[in-house]
């Protein structure tokens, strides 16, 4: 099974049924994509269902442990009866809203929504500086490359200028990155 047509495929009916998908299922699909094709690349045989089937298999048995089962319904359990509780009031309170024709606005604040959103956020500003600091770079070397005038040095001025610029943002970047608590973030 093709992983990578599996998502397509999956996103593409959710696109056609105007589905919205969760952002851990996208990042999840991303994921599990890359690994797929870094498989290939080194192993090109490789099945990556096979591969992940054991792992995937004691996963299930693990949910499936009557134990956990249980030590998970005795921790929801009280939430599940002060909501049973409250459901039939809460229910008469929407009906009234609705009687009344009255808007009803939803509003969701997810803490790790808001955590992902921010990493998101940092991610593709560093993505965004990667690129701008790439391209810097082939400009400097074709401009090296191809000896443009002014000179300083005997090396083109336009090269020295956006070589110094794409070191700069370079510096920034790893300073942002060790503030934020290390190269690995």
């Amino acid at each position: 099974m093709n992983m990578k047509r599996f998502f397509t495929n999956t996103f593409e009916l959710a696109r056609k049924y105007e589905l919205n998908l969760p952002t851990n299922f996208v990042l999840l699909s991303k994921a599990v994509i890359t690994a797929e094709a870094f498989g290939k690349q080194l192993y090109p045989d490789s099945n990556f269902i096979e591969v992940c089937k054991e792992e995937v298999d004691k996963l299930v048995k693990k949910e499936r442990n009557p134990k956990i089962i249980y030590d998970s319904f005795k921790k929801n359990i009280f939430d599940i009866g002060l909501n049973l509780k409250r459901f039939p009031s809460d229910l008469r309170g929407m009906l009234r809203v609705i009687r009344r024709g009255t808007k009803i606005k939803l509003e969701v604040d997810h803490k790790e929504l808001g955590e992902l959103n921010q990493e998101l956020n940092i991610s593709s500003k560093r993505v965004t500086y990667g690129l701008i600091i790439g391209g810097l770079l082939i400009a400097t070397g074709l401009f090296v490359a191809t000896g443009v005038e002014p000179k300083y040095y005997n090396i083109p001025l336009l090269g020295i200028i956006s070589g110094s610029i794409s070191m700069i943002m370079l510096l920034i970047i790893i300073i942002s990155m060790i503030k934020k608590g290390g190269m690995n973030q």
